[in-house]
């Protein structure tokens, strides 16, 4: 059985049931659609809102008292009562960093948005939570950005009208050192109306305003993504400093703002940025498995069970000296990294040494 096949099957099966769409039916029954699919999604603007953060999308109102300041008594102190509701996100986007003679891409997003039928059941009953899904943008909706190296400008913004007028890109362009730091972002342009207090209507329109589905893909044409710029080591943590060398071969192309981003690589070279509102990633079996010898000596059951002493400890100690080996490989190693990052490798070696010897002294008592 292919598990790895397995997994990537149960990762999908998720994402249609939290984003949509969870069937091949566009109609969707008996529930609103921010009820049945919460991610991914791009809330419509409300204007002149103050906002609060609650743990879910709920369309519930929140109140709170405001004591105007006077000179009257606290008991003739009339509180005001002022109703805010929960804004929810209405943009996504990613950051990436990208040199070269001319720098150009093509921008590609599409959502899905739900509209409510006025439809009547077979005994004539009218249906209040049916709605239809439309799909909008896609592959027919694609926009080409291009620069080149000699413009002058430190900040460039463009903005275009897209997925028929419901949502809007915007590409910001920054000069960072011999290139650009582009920014593009999705955002719904459509705006609640809360000044209709008709019952129902605040829910109904939310819902057929927001964007399902939401997808911002970009495709480099000309130009080379590279490592986006990180922050200046010395202002690390320990912690931080010793992770940053650890994973140091692996490269961050891209930041995401509001949902995840992830690209695709070919010879070396990422093609592709797009976004996640549901990252997913493989995580290898880690195990105590070492490079040389037998792994027995790490088994708790064996040295539990094992009666000769004398073999035990031979085991042990040659565990150790294995250990040791593998940390003057680390300081030869470190000799290739620049000044920074070989004295905090100074650091960390000097920990490992000080294991080893501790591992030896116990060994020898």
């Amino acid at each position: 059985m292919d598990y790895s096949k397995g997994r990537a099957e149960v990762v999908a099966w998720l994402r249609k049931q939290l984003m949509g769409p969870a069937s091949e039916n566009n109609i969707l029954r008996g529930m609103s659609p921010l009820e049945r699919y919460p991610t991914g999604v791009l809330f419509p603007i409300v204007r002149g809102e103050e906002g609060i953060d609650p743990a879910s999308f709920s369309d519930d109102s929140d109140t709170f008292e405001i004591l105007e300041s006077s000179d009257q008594a606290p008991d003739e102190v009339e509180p005001t009562t002022k109703r805010r509701r929960y804004t929810p996100p209405s943009s996504a986007g990613f950051s990436f960093y990208v040199t070269g003679e001319t720098v150009r891409f093509q921008v590609l997003c599409s959502a899905a948005q739900y509209l409510r039928r006025e439809t009547h059941d077979a005994s004539g009953r009218f249906t209040p939570n049916d709605y239809e899904r439309t799909l909008l943008g896609g592959d027919a909706e694609t926009f080409t950005f291009e620069i080149q190296k000699g413009n002058t400008h430190r900040q460039i913004s463009d903005r275009k009208s897209v997925l028929g007028g419901a949502a809007g890109i915007e590409v910001l362009w920054r000069q960072f050192s011999e290139g650009w730091i582009v920014t593009i972002s999705l955002f719904n342009q459509q705006e609640l109306d809360l000044t209709n207090e008709s019952s129902g209507f605040y829910s109904r329109e939310r819902n057929e305003l927001s964007l399902f589905e939401v997808e911002l893909r970009c495709f480099l044409e000309a130009g080379r993504i590279v490592s986006y710029p990180r922050t200046d080591k010395s202002l690390l943590t320990n912690e931080e400093q010793e992770l940053d060398l650890q994973y140091e071969t692996r490269h961050i192309y891209s930041v995401g703002h509001g949902v995840a981003v992830d690209w695709l690589i070919d010879n070396g070279k990422v093609i592709e940025l797009f976004t996640q509102f549901m990252p997913a990633a493989e995580v290898p079996m880690v195990t105590a498995d070492i490079a040389e010898g037998d792994n027995k000596v790490l088994e708790l059951s064996y040295l539990a069970s094992n009666s000769n002493e004398t073999e035990v400890f031979h085991e042990l100690e040659q565990f150790v000296a294995g250990y040791g080996v593998w940390v003057l490989e680390q300081g030869h190693a470190a000799e290739s990294l620049d000044d920074h990052s070989t004295l905090f490798s100074n650091c960390s070696i000097n920990k490992y040494l000080k294991c080893g010897r501790k591992l030896k002294d116990l060994l020898s008592t």
